[in-house]
């Protein structure tokens, strides 16, 4: 019963996708990735599904003899009462079913104490507001004792924006399918750009460092190209002499500028960090680059006037004209 969402079942099967993807993904196997998904008939999911999918992973990875790192992505409707916890709304949450909603702080606790990977990876895209009291439940999934190692387990926990703000989506410039325009929340879009490559260290992956500074960056500039204010929050345990490496995307890929004639003076490219990549007169164009994935920011310094690139390489060269 509150504002539908467009964007956020695909999100979550794109994040999926990239979970399962063993040339620069995650590399799961299948098995390794429960995917849930709304649905209005049946009614699904509830916090029972939920925890028996949570679950049966954390039984096969005792079995293995531990995991090395869990993700749990989340991306629909949250409302927060206190900067620590996010109530996750489930599909039939409501002002009257109000309790419908998992508690996120509950839940990591829960990864913490109880589950045998070593890593754990929250990933939440959604509001963190309070508009109706909304109150998420504990898991049910407990353990007497915490695991012997618990003390020693690392994460990172990404919010999508700040406490008592909201988190925004919109449609992104990939086309139309028999759907739709294709629309994705500011903190996925950025996400996966960064996983992607847009964060890439050079050896290939993205460490736990480089994807926190990448998303406080990249999903502002996000929202801001589509009038919306939304900054993202990532809080990160993991010791700067052992980042954990994410995919194995590269950085680099072939990009090209070109200046119409009228350009005259300065240019400048600044990159995803806000870096300047390049400086220099129109008139040294065309400009020859290797870029890494990301969002890039063209500006032409004597007119004011500016282009946003939203970078995705393909196996060709990209070409813009400015």
């Amino acid at each position: 019963q509150g504002r539908s969402l467009a964007g956020a079942i695909e999100d979550a099967q794109r994040f999926a996708t990239w979970l399962k993807d063993t040339s620069m993904g995650g590399g799961l196997p299948h098995e390794n990735c429960q995917e849930i998904l709304s649905s209005p008939d049946p009614l699904t999911p509830n916090k029972l599904g939920i925890d028996l999918a949570l679950g049966s992973l954390i039984t096969r990875a005792k079995a293995a003899g531990g995991g090395r790192r869990l993700y749990f992505y989340f991306s629909g409707h949250g409302q927060a009462k206190s900067p620590h916890d996010v109530a996750l709304c489930l599909c039939h949450w409501s002002a009257l079913f109000r309790y419908a909603a998992l508690s996120s702080a509950s839940y990591q606790s829960m990864f913490l104490r109880c589950s045998p990977f070593a890593e754990l990876v929250i990933l939440l895209d959604c509001c963190r507001i309070r508009s109706i009291d909304a109150t998420g439940g504990d898991s049910e999934i407990g353990c007497a004792i915490p695991v012997e190692d618990a003390g020693s387990k690392r994460f990172m926990l990404g919010f999508a924006t700040e406490f008592q703000n909201a988190a925004m989506e919109a449609e992104v410039d990939e086309g139309v399918t028999e759907e739709g325009p294709v629309v994705r929340g500011h903190f996925t879009e950025a996400l996966l750009a960064a996983l992607n490559g847009g964060a890439a260290q050079p050896a290939g992956g993205v460490t736990a460092r480089e994807l926190k500074r990448y998303l406080e960056l990249n999903v502002p500039r996000i929202a801001k190209d589509h009038e919306h204010v939304q900054n993202a929050q990532v809080i990160s345990d993991f010791p700067e002499d052992a980042q954990p490496v994410f995919g194995s995307a590269l950085p680099e890929a072939n990009f090209t500028i070109e200046f119409s004639p009228a350009r005259r003076g300065e240019m400048l490219l600044e990159g995803p960090e806000l870096e300047v990549v390049r400086r220099g007169d129109a008139a040294t164009g065309p400009w020859e680059l290797t870029l890494r994935r990301g969002r890039y920011l063209l500006s032409d310094r004597a007119r004011g006037d500016q282009l946003d690139i939203p970078f995705r390489p393909s196996e060709e060269v990209t070409v813009v004209t400015f």
